[in-house]
């Protein structure tokens, strides 16, 4: 889209109508498209050596060569699988001393301990409750992060704080730094 000299340095940009700036602006993606037909003929001029999808060299030998993440939106709550709440088991049905704000009709605050048994399992002494067994015989071999918290307890903002560290979104997410750091081959 060509705008005259001066509407640029003012910020002031002139009224175009919408079939103008869509034929404008779709050459340009007429262009990309192009430009990816071609390449994939091998048409076009060779591309740099390496993109930052592919893997570099490490610097140390690897012992990561991938990590999986469950986020299960809708899930078994941490609270009855990993995480006990000695203190929660203990207030078990009064009502929060404090308050929380919450978006559900005639709550009363009432607070809910887990109704499952937990144990401690492996040499790093993990908690894991009656639920999982069978992962609680792999205490030793897996990480697990129980120091995050957000001060958010709506449901959405604690997604997007979970996957990219901000209630907000748009910002790039754990899977996109794993991606990144570990290096992949997929351009899609």
């Amino acid at each position: 889209m060509s705008f005259p000299h001066n509407a640029t340095q003012t910020g002031v940009l002139p009224a175009t109508s919408r079939r103008r700036f869509l034929q404008d602006v779709g050459a340009g993606f007429g262009t990309l498209a192009l430009a990816s037909l071609l390449e994939g003929d091998g048409l076009l001029a060779a591309a740099p050596s390496s993109s930052v999808l592919t893997p570099r060299p490490a610097t140390q030998p690897k012992r990561i060569k991938a990590v999986i993440q469950l986020f299960q939106n809708g899930g078994v709550s941490q609270m009855d699988l990993f995480d006990p709440k000695p203190e929660l088991t203990r207030l078990n049905g009064q009502p929060h001393p404090s308050g929380v704000e919450t978006f559900q009709l005639n709550n009363k605050n009432v607070l809910l301990a887990s109704p499952f048994k937990f144990r401690r399992h492996g040499e790093s002494g993990m908690d894991f409750s009656e639920l999982v067994p069978h992962l609680a015989t792999l205490a030793d071999d897996i990480c697990m992060v129980r120091s995050m918290y957000t001060f958010h307890n709506n449901h959405p903002h604690a997604m997007h704080m979970m996957q990219s560290g901000r209630i907000f979104p748009g910002f790039p997410t754990l899977g996109g730094w794993l991606c990144y750091a570990l290096g992949s081959e997929n351009e899609n």
